[in-house]
């Protein structure tokens, strides 16, 4: 299951309505595919936590366009989820390559708090939710592994998906950009804000992540050994086939 057309057939088979009632759900969940373009995009959100994070800021329900029917969300996102890996995998599972990581500059939470009341003003309280959003990951994975999930461009791009462009801070009513905050919760852990690409460094692809987007015929031909291993020889033979040309 490779496109988002296809994910949206298959939730119209199953649940009713067309199509376009549930494509821009799987074209959202999809979404990372704009910054890596193979299967590895899947690893950010093609998980049981990527699940509850697509519900945090879609909503639980999705009210169907063309007969206004409400429907509950998540078996839309698991459909997805397995339509591609054949199970939902954990958060976890899905960055198990990696070793754990040390937690340089542990900046907890509060830190994180009292930096943005340090330098926007108000209450540390007032900017908790979206240091607790942007540190989620910790939840799942103890170590520093767990900043490679938010703690990147795109991260930044889901803290305003999940709060807006515009914040407004609870203590006054000051109204202050989510996109900043976000910047500066990276940027004390971090010297430079790091690509979503980047944050995959370490990571092979391999044959579970793809294979359910592979014709059968290749799929089978990875069965001795990793993706990027035959995906280089492609290319290889493609650039002779070039040369010779």
């Amino acid at each position: 299951m490779a496109h988002p057309w296809h994910h949206a057939l298959m939730s119209a088979r199953r649940f009713g309505g067309t199509p376009d009632d549930y494509l821009a759900v799987h074209h959202w969940m999809d979404y990372t595919k704009s910054h890596i373009a193979d299967c590895r995009h899947r690893l950010f959100l093609h998980n049981a936590w990527g699940i509850y994070v697509a519900e945090r800021i879609l909503g639980t329900t999705l009210v169907r366009a063309t007969d206004g029917k409400e429907l509950p969300l998540r078996p839309t996102l698991e459909d997805h989820v397995k339509q591609d890996f054949g199970k939902i995998p954990t958060l976890a599972y899905c960055l198990d390559q990696l070793a754990p990581e040390p937690l340089e500059r542990d900046v907890t939470i509060y830190d994180q708090c009292c930096a943005s009341t340090s330098r926007w003003g108000g209450i540390w309280t007032d900017y908790q939710t979206i240091h607790q959003f942007l540190d989620w990951p910790r939840e799942q994975l103890a170590d520093g592994r767990f900043r490679r999930i938010f703690h990147n461009t795109w991260g930044v791009y889901m803290a305003t998906q999940a709060f807006g462009h515009a914040f407004t801070r609870p203590s006054d009513g000051e109204i202050l950009p989510v996109q900043t905050i976000a910047e500066q919760h990276i940027m004390l852990e971090y010297d430079a804000i790091p690509t979503l690409e980047s944050c995959l460094e370490g990571i092979r692809l391999q044959r579970w992540m793809c294979v359910l987007a592979m014709p059968a015929s290749v799929a089978a031909k990875l069965s001795g050994g990793d993706a990027l291993s035959m995906i280089g020889d492609l290319k290889g033979q493609s650039r002779a086939k070039h040369a010779d040309d």
